[in-house]
């Protein structure tokens, strides 16, 4: 928004005049008038249409970065979450306003989902729900947990990551997946299908991860949120 200031000297007004945004209106006679560019449109008029395309599409990516660095994150998980939080943290302390992780060994999606009621989570624009593989394989309570959460979760980002663990998971994930699909405001993340093209990532158990493993689960994590986020 631009305000006027009033100079010490002021012009005489003159009636029936009418702010232009594209153009400036230089009077030739009575009743008369003829626009003319501005230095900025005229530069503009030159350039090709991949010039303007890249110039904008760069203007987009600015907008996006200052809108992921107003982000407030708030992460909640088991403890997958444990073992990758200081690289979720890692990866978004510069790119964020702040990130907030709360993870505990063995926790269940319905004590999980209890804490986006708190001061933190509320303060926070993008939620990430890292919670499953604690629970059994029902595709129809994943279901009605998400359904949860994204009541709570309002006009926020969610972030949901899919669960990779030995039995029937696969269908929990498509029911997931079948849920991303009707909010547009939640991103299903498919750590399985990243797992499934790298084994390295997993421990002996085929659950929880090998060093190197939570290390790349964290950056796959703040990179989900920064996409996300700049929405």
């Amino acid at each position: 928004m631009f305000t006027n200031q009033a100079s010490t000297c002021a012009a005489p007004k003159m009636r029936h005049t009418k702010a232009v945004a594209v153009a400036t209106l230089i009077p030739v006679v009575a009743g008369a008038a003829v626009a003319v560019s501005t230095p900025a449109q005229a530069a503009d008029s030159h350039q090709s249409p991949q010039t303007r395309a890249a110039s904008s599409a760069a203007q987009a990516k600015k907008m996006r970065a200052l809108k992921v660095k107003r982000s407030d994150v708030f992460v909640v998980g088991d403890s997958l979450t444990v073992g990758s939080k200081q690289s979720i943290r890692s990866g978004l302390k510069r790119q964020t306003r702040s990130v907030a992780v709360n993870a505990q060994v063995g926790r269940y999606t319905p004590a999980g989902i209890s804490l986006l009621r708190s001061g933190q989570a509320k303060r926070a624009e993008v939620w990430v729900v890292a919670l499953g593989t604690n629970d059994g394989p029902n595709a129809g309570i994943a279901k009605k947990n998400v359904r949860k959460v994204m009541k709570m979760a309002g006009k926020r980002q969610v972030v949901w990551l899919t669960i990779v663990r030995p039995g029937k998971y696969d269908r929990v994930n498509t029911a997931l997946k079948q849920m991303d699909r009707r909010y547009s405001n939640l991103t299903v993340a498919d750590w399985a299908q990243v797992v499934k093209k790298n084994k390295r990532l997993l421990s002996g158990d085929r659950v929880h991860m090998t060093a190197y493993g939570y290390k790349v689960r964290g950056k796959y994590v703040a990179q989900t949120v920064v996409n996300v986020a700049g929405r």
